[in-house]
């Protein structure tokens, strides 16, 4: 059985705005994992008949010390699981998750609601922040912008 990881922020997010994309992929026969830095949803998910996987990281956080442990946790976590296919949702997942999966072979899709508040004016964490989303993007397999400034930018 092929696996699908849904990868998130926050539980709360995959339960309220992927709740009938996970049916939909079990229904079609696909083993879902999901994968958020909280848990509050966990219950839902499982009820929903996906696996649920809490990898703790501080989703606004920006100490590069603890950004590079959050990448190193990703990259774990995806060679122990090796899904077929990865959609990851929110800004460090999109970053990292797709960093990590590039590294592994891992396709992956990621869904950018928005840049961030990085984005408003520009500086050097504007910069470094484009920087990365160059190399964490460049092996995407798709990449939804659900805006056309984002798209871009």
């Amino acid at each position: 059985m092929k696996k699908i990881l849904i990868s998130a922020n926050t539980s709360w997010y995959i339960f309220n705005f992927r709740k009938n994309t996970i049916k939909a992929l079990i229904a079609d026969g696909y083993e879902v994992i999901t994968l958020a830095a909280t848990c509050e949803k966990k219950q839902d998910l499982e009820s929903l008949g996906a696996e649920f996987i809490q990898l703790q990281f501080n989703p606004k956080g920006t100490n590069i010390f603890s950004e590079a442990f959050t990448l190193i946790k990703f990259l774990q976590f995806y060679k122990k699981i090796q899904p077929d296919l990865i959609l990851h949702f929110t800004t460090k997942n999109n970053l990292y998750g797709s960093l990590a999966a590039s590294i592994l072979g891992i396709k992956v899709i990621n869904n950018v609601s928005g840049l961030g508040k990085l984005f408003i004016k520009d500086g050097v964490k504007k910069n470094l922040m484009k920087l990365l989303y160059r190399i964490s993007y460049n092996n995407s397999h798709y990449i939804f912008f659900q805006n056309k400034r984002d798209f871009d930018e």
